[in-house]
């Protein structure tokens, strides 16, 4: 299930809808699948807009072994959602129902970066060691002595701007490009 990538604010914005579906998630984790799945339904009809409700229904329908109704569902999604933020797309293939797709939808990776931005630092570095910006800052160092401010870097998918700290003191200019709005953000509260 995704319940960690919520690329929608919390509300479908129809009381009722989102009652439903509250209610739907908490037969879920009751173990009662078909009633949660019955309720995103309802939900869905009150909200037809809302990707979120065919989505997690399409989920539900997936692991329950309904391909046909889940690929249905899913395809809904994307009608409602084109830059496709929850993944639609990634799911139908799984399904067999598309071609796998050359590379995740943009609008998903933006979203789940952006969601991941607050904490993306303290994960990768303090809990998984990641020190890639360290070592190519001292790949540069090597192949070109360090003088201060000479250099100008483009940091293609700078996240939190991890590269920047590292490269800052050689680039008389620099500047990060990123998908994800949130990651750009945490970049800007840093000064880079």
């Amino acid at each position: 299930m995704s319940e960690t990538l919520q690329p929608f604010p919390p509300s479908c914005g129809v009381p009722l809808a989102d009652r439903r579906f509250v209610f739907a998630l908490q037969l879920l984790e009751r173990g009662d699948g078909e009633a949660a799945i019955d309720l995103i339904l309802q939900a869905e009809e009150l909200a037809p807009d809302w990707p979120p409700f065919p989505f997690r229904r399409g989920e539900l329908l997936m692991a329950a072994g309904r391909r046909d109704e889940a690929v249905a569902a899913f395809k809904r999604c994307l009608q409602r959602d084109a830059a496709d933020r929850l993944g639609a797309v990634i799911k139908l293939a799984l399904l067999g129902a598309v071609p796998d797709p050359p590379q995740l939808p943009p609008g998903y990776v933006a979203a789940l970066f952006d969601q991941y931005a607050p904490r993306f630092d303290v994960k990768l570095v303090e809990r998984l060691g990641y020190c890639v910006p360290e070592l190519l800052a001292a790949a540069i160092a090597e192949l070109k002595p360090a003088r201060e401010n000479d250099g100008r870097v483009l940091d293609l998918g700078c996240g939190t701007g991890l590269a920047a700290e590292a490269v800052r003191r050689r680039a008389a200019w620099l500047e990060g490009v990123d998908l994800s709005a949130g990651m750009l953000d945490q970049a800007r509260r840093k000064g880079l």
